[in-house]
C-alpha cells in the first residue's frame, strides 16, 4: 500500500468519504471497490478535513450518485469510451465496467501506479460479468442467485463487515425444460 505523501492526499480523503456510504442503512450508491486503498491513515486524514468542513463529506457521496447515473445513461445510449481526468481513486472502471465501453483514467504517475497494484493484489475483481448472459448461452435457467451480503443479511439480521460480500455470489442453475 501507497503512502498519502506518494498519492494525493485529497484522493485518499474522497475516496474515505465515498467509502462512507456503503455502511449507510440506503446507500444512495455502492462502491464495493473503494476499500481496496484505504487504510488507518486515510481515515485519520479524512476525520481531519471533515471535522472542519463537515459538508464536504455530503458533497462527495452527492457528486458520486450524480456521476454514477450520468456513466449509467451514457453506457446504456451506446457510449464506447470514457475518460476520467483526475481520476484519484476513482474506481467506475472496475465498478462500472461493461462490454464494449473502454475507459481511460489519468492522472498523477504515482495514482495510477498503486491504482494498479490495488487491483492487481485484489484477486475478486474477477469473475462472471453477467450471470444472465452466462446462462442463456449455456442453455441453462437461474433458479437462485444471491450474493453473499445478501445471504449474511439474511442469516445474521445485519449487513456483512466487508464490501467483499457483494461481490461473491452464490447462483443455482439448472437446464431449460
Amino acid at each position: 500500500m501507497s503512502t498519502i505523501k506518494d498519492v494525493s492526499g485529497t484522493a485518499f480523503v474522497v475516496a474515505e468519504y465515498r467509502a462512507e456510504e456503503n455502511r449507510e442503512p440506503a446507500p444512495i450508491y455502492t462502491d464495493p471497490v473503494v476499500g481496496l486503498f484505504l487504510s488507518d491513515a486515510s481515515r485519520q486524514a479524512a476525520e481531519r478535513v471533515s471535522s472542519r468542513f463537515a459538508a464536504v463529506k455530503d458533497m462527495v457521496k452527492t457528486r458520486t450518485r450524480y456521476f454514477d447515473d450520468v456513466l449509467d445513461a451514457q453506457i446504456e445510449a451506446g457510449i464506447g469510451q470514457v475518460v476520467i481526468l483526475g481520476a484519484g481513486l476513482d474506481t467506475r472502471a472496475v465498478r462500472k465496467a461493461s462490454p464494449g465501453v473502454r475507459y481511460f483514467e489519468i492522472d498523477d504517475p504515482a495514482t495510477m501506479d498503486l491504482k494498479r497494484r490495488c487491483y492487481a493484489d485484489a484477486p475478486w475483481l474477477s469473475g462472471i460479468d453477467d450471470i444472465h448472459d452466462l446462462a442463456r448461452e449455456l442453455g441453462l435457467r437461474i433458479v437462485e442467485n444471491f450474493t453473499t451480503g445478501e445471504l449474511y443479511q439474511k442469516y445474521r439480521g445485519r449487513p456483512g463487515s466487508s464490501p467483499i460480500f457483494d461481490h461473491y455470489s452464490i447462483c443455482t442453475l439448472e437446464p431449460l425444460e
